[in-house]
């Protein structure tokens, strides 16, 4: 398995990729990026599937103990597919995250309520 991951850190216009070959070696890559921050930020994190269209998996949380216990019981990163995609992503409130978050799910029947479509 291969995990391909990329980090966006809040208020910078560069990015960080890396590329993993086991959950507990992405998990100690994370744990380095978002632990111990001065800063307050809400994280939100992507798990892609390249085998299938869109974000199967995204979490938004400002808990960074919460982000490892996602990662490392997420059943994606755990499986035998040969190339998994993450992305986590910085954002200054959860306004913002939560807005990119839908724009991840759109393709997906829940993301709006029916009602959404009637107008």
């Amino acid at each position: 398995m291969e995990i391909k991951y990329t980090y966006f850190k809040k208020g910078s216009n560069e990015f960080k990729r890396t590329s993993h070959d086991s959950v507990e070696n992405l998990l100690d890559e994370v744990l380095e990026d978002i632990l111990y921050r001065e800063e307050s930020v809400v994280y939100l994190f992507g798990v892609v599937d390249i085998h299938s269209e869109g974000y199967q998996d995204v979490y938004v949380t400002d808990n960074g103990l919460l982000m490892e216990m996602f990662i490392g019981s997420n059943f994606m990163l755990n499986s035998e597919n040969n190339v998994i995609q993450c992305y986590l992503q910085e954002y200054e409130s959860y306004q913002d995250a939560y807005a990119v978050a839908l724009d991840l799910k759109e393709s997906n029947p829940l993301c709006y309520n029916a009602d959404h479509f009637k107008n």
